[in-house]
């Protein structure tokens, strides 16, 4: 379930241009089983490897477009709104990350693997 803007519950779905039956795909397998995998950053991940693993078997592509595929759906499907990257102001080493109307945040691509390696505890 969502939250409106004034954190009222909801039962609309965010609006996702699904124009491949790919991405349809996807959206209806995050859809059916986002609930089994609520609640810890690792329940993301094992959701996302999940769809990735279904459009492997259903669709024949690649782990890699699996994994691209999931990830970026269920970013579009989990999102609050509260925060979204500028891909106008951003470069391929510089992002610009924009929260609410009043805050932007800069960061290089390495800041952002510094960050995502810690968040993850990866060893890259």
């Amino acid at each position: 379930m969502s939250t409106d803007t004034q954190g009222n519950n909801n039962n609309v779905m965010p609006f996702v241009n699904s124009a491949t039956p790919i991405e349809t795909s996807a959206y209806a397998f995050l859809l059916a089983h986002r609930a089994e995998h609520l609640g810890s950053t690792d329940g993301l991940l094992r959701l996302r490897q999940r769809c990735a693993e279904h459009l492997m078997a259903r669709h024949d592509v690649s782990v890699d477009r699996g994994l691209e595929h999931a990830a970026r759906l269920l970013a579009e499907l989990t999102h609050s709104g509260d925060a979204w990257i500028d891909i106008d102001a951003s470069t391929s080493f510089n992002l610009v990350l924009r929260v609410g109307n009043q805050h932007n945040i800069s960061f290089s691509a390495d800041q952002l693997l510094d960050a995502v390696k810690n968040y993850y505890k990866l060893a890259i």
